[in-house]
């Protein structure tokens, strides 16, 4: 479960997210939190780039400087916690962590989309975490 404070109802702050095992071929790496039981599709809470392969752990949600981060779904730059309706059963927020042999090139009008498409022939690493949240 994350916890309160990781959620808009909260401090709205990220939860720390530490990693290992970057590539040696990976030239950037790419972190999103995603919620894909959201009402009308998949909301995207988080999305950071342009993360320096070396980089493996953001503290709290702060994203090491030049990093990138996008809109997210709540049109807000960076950071935006779980706030899924009142009374639904726990949402899923899916924590992934991409490893990219290529520069992204993602700016912080980037979505899902063009992160896929932009991973779509440069992924070489992935991991994926799952937090809970109900309201």
């Amino acid at each position: 479960m994350l916890p309160r404070w990781c959620s808009k109802d909260g401090e709205n702050i990220a939860p720390t997210l530490e990693w290992d095992g970057a590539p040696d071929n990976a030239v950037e790496l790419a972190v999103v939190c995603a919620d894909p039981d959201a009402p009308n599709g998949t909301f995207l809470h988080w999305l950071v780039s342009s993360l320096p392969p070396s980089v493996d752990r953001i503290d709290d949600g702060e994203a090491p400087a030049g990093a990138v981060e996008a809109r997210n779904d709540f049109s807000e730059y960076g950071w935006s916690g779980p706030m899924p309706p009142v009374g639904d059963p726990a949402h899923r927020y899916f924590f992934h962590v991409f490893a990219s042999n290529r520069p992204l090139n993602l700016d912080p009008d980037s979505g899902l989309d063009e992160l896929n498409r932009a991973l779509a022939d440069c992924e070489v690493a992935r991991g994926t975490i799952v937090g809970l949240y109900q309201r």
